[in-house]
């Protein structure tokens, strides 16, 4: 369940990432 959860956690903080990478420019103009 730890690993289950730990990838989980690494998988949604990707997600986020990318999220923030792409409305990051956008927002800044």
């Amino acid at each position: 369940y730890i690993f289950f959860s730990d990838k989980v956690e690494v998988q949604d903080l990707t997600k986020t990432t990318c999220f923030f990478t792409l409305m990051g420019p956008k927002s800044s103009e």
